[in-house]
């Protein structure tokens, strides 16, 4: 399990990018990469960059994303003659980008902003939990905006934490029941040849997502709704574009994961020497 400081750092990040809690398996995919020195907060917040999800905030104006980043992360409006205008002033001249902003800026939270990041960490946590206790789905456009609404409400006033945590109760209490999404994604062992080093694989759309023996199962079930998530955007269980699957599955494309560098070396050399053998 994650250490709590990596759980509190993640959970900031959803919040301050997405101004929603995090789902349970990515907060734990990300928090344990955290432990385990595989990733950092900056890379964490560039990976986030690239989503579909967080493409409307990454497409604003410098100072339109500067403001919602303070609106979603401290619960306040950004003013400019206050908070000064360093970071909008970077964007615009390259000197950073947007998601490492973000990062410095949520490090950087002073006064009643950290006691709101604080108190939106602790709302956001009560609604990962409890989609899990519950047993629910927490997935789609219509659950984020939902959990987002219960965020907007949370801010440096302690009171807001009370009625946050019973707003997300409530709006968690409104999901969907069972924790699996649209697109069932099962663990499974296989025969495929090539594959016989890494031992487990999720099947999504046609598509394999193998994981050698020493990759946590969190982590190939994470990748697998990534991926499922991104052939499916609007989660109706139906790929958006059967054309995209069609090229991949032709193409033999597929996902491998393994634990650290060596492993690779002898998964690489594993699928090397089967290939060798029938030419």
């Amino acid at each position: 399990m994650a250490t709590t400081a990596s759980t509190t750092r993640v959970q900031e990040l959803y919040i301050a990018y997405f101004g929603r809690p995090a789902d349970a398996a990515g907060l734990a995919f990300y928090a344990d990469a955290l432990d385990a020195g595989t990733t950092t907060i900056s890379a964490i917040a560039s990976s986030f960059g690239t989503s579909a999800e967080a493409a409307p905030i990454v497409a604003l104006s410098t100072s339109a994303y500067v403001s919602a980043v303070y609106l979603q992360a401290f619960g306040r409006a950004y003013n400019s003659a206050t908070d000064g205008v360093f970071w909008t002033d970077a964007i615009t001249a390259g000197a950073t980008t947007k998601e490492s902003a973000m990062v410095q800026i949520l490090g950087g939270a002073g006064g009643t902003d950290i006691t709101a990041v604080a108190n939106k960490v602790a709302v956001a946590n009560t609604y990962t939990t409890a989609v899990t206790t519950d047993s629910k789905s927490y997935a789609g456009a219509t659950a984020a905006a939902a959990a987002k609404a219960v965020l907007d409400n949370v801010t440096a006033t302690a009171s807001t934490v009370t009625s946050g945590n019973a707003a997300a109760q409530t709006a968690v209490t409104a999901l969907a029941s069972g924790t699996v999404d649209t697109f069932p994604l099962t663990v499974t062992s296989h025969t495929d040849p090539g594959y016989e080093l890494l031992t487990r694989k999720i099947d999504v759309f046609g598509i394999g997502i193998y994981a050698a023996d020493g990759v946590a199962e969190n982590k190939l079930i994470h990748a697998a709704h990534v991926l499922a998530e991104y052939l499916d955007n609007d989660e109706d269980g139906v790929v958006d574009n059967q054309l995209v699957v069609d090229a991949i599955i032709a193409s033999k494309a597929t996902i491998g994961l393994w634990k650290n560098e060596d492993d690779l070396d002898v998964i690489t050399e594993g699928q090397r020497r089967i290939y060798d053998g029938l030419r």
